[in-house]
């Protein structure tokens, strides 16, 4: 996580909100596959 953080800061601001969408999408697509494999929690 500590390595998308500090490539986030090298994007420039024109391609920032690209790389929030792409990161939130896969945040999405994580969580999904977490709950998946925990049914539990």
């Amino acid at each position: 996580m500590c390595f998308y953080c500090l490539e986030f800061f090298k994007v420039p601001d024109e391609n920032r909100f690209d790389f929030v969408k792409i990161f939130g999408l896969l945040s999405v697509l994580l969580g999904f596959y977490f709950i998946e494999i925990f049914p539990d929690n």
